[in-house]
């Protein structure tokens, strides 16, 4: 997973200082952006590893904007334009994003 961190973060133009790995029943990933924590459900690995870079990128996102606007929308595309893709890939949908 750091080499993970370490191909999107400069993509992203952000650096998380924690990386952590947990249960997590409700989400795929978290932040604390005070911290620059990122937490990441122990379950991703189930999914195509596209899912967890997606997961990454999200979550980095949040140190620029720590909530689901449309800018930071803007910057999950802008980093990863399939993005969609994964994002629905776990939200078990076939459509678009929601």
């Amino acid at each position: 997973m750091p080499s993970l961190f370490e191909k999107w973060q400069p993509i992203v133009g952000v650096h998380a200082d924690e990386i952590r790995v947990k249960k997590m029943h409700t989400r795929w990933g978290s932040c604390n952006t005070r911290a620059k924590r990122i937490w990441l459900s122990v379950y991703l690995p189930a999914y195509p590893i596209e899912c967890t870079e997606y997961v990454i990128v999200h979550e980095l996102c949040h140190l620029h904007h720590a909530n689901h606007s449309l800018a930071f929308w803007q910057t999950v595309a802008s980093a990863m334009p399939d993005y969609r893709q994964w994002h629905n890939i776990l939200a078990g949908k076939t459509g678009q994003l929601d």
